[in-house]
């Protein structure tokens, strides 16, 4: 957080904040959610919050849904990769660009699927590449980057991706 507010100038935003006791708990959803909240009373045009609005689930949605309507995809369920690896988001900061990229890892769910059995693994990205004032989106992108097969459908589908990569 402060690594944005420095680099957009917003670091008074941040020193008026009272950090909780409770700041060093490993749940930091709480903490984040008073930040925010106090981000959005003290400023809400912060550069900082329209950052972390790129953050949010709910920006991956309708991108999601295209994809999976996909003719390749149409059929392929999937379920929350709900490890480390499940949902990753990585802000770039450039000179001309802000980037905010979401990696998602899903299991792909086979009904039924056997007990003990090792699962497939789809994984994908959408990027979000803005001006650094935050105001024009430059490109959008949303591709599926790897199939990790276990079994011969995990195969057939990263055969059906030519490789793992899909390009919307």
């Amino acid at each position: 957080m402060s690594t944005l507010a420095s680099f957009f100038r917003e670091e008074d935003a941040l020193a008026s904040f009272d950090y909780p006791e409770a700041s060093s708990a490993p749940d930091k959803q709480p903490l984040v959610s008073s930040l925010l909240e106090h981000l959005l009373k003290n400023n809400p045009n912060s550069r900082v919050v329209a950052v972390l609005r790129l953050t949010h689930q709910g920006v991956l949605l309708n991108g999601v849904v295209a994809m999976k309507s996909t003719p390749v995809l149409r059929d392929v369920m999937t379920k929350d990769d709900r490890s480390d690896r499940g949902w990753r988001i990585k802000v770039v900061l450039g000179e001309d660009t802000v980037q905010v990229i979401h990696r998602r890892r899903e299991i792909i769910a086979y009904p039924p699927e056997p007990e003990g059995a090792v699962a497939d693994m789809l994984s994908w990205e959408l990027g979000i590449t803005v001006s650094p004032e935050m105001d024009v989106v430059h490109a959008v992108s949303l591709r599926c980057t790897e199939v990790e097969a276990a079994s011969e459908r995990g195969a057939m589908l990263k055969r059906k991706l030519a490789g793992g990569d899909l390009i919307l």
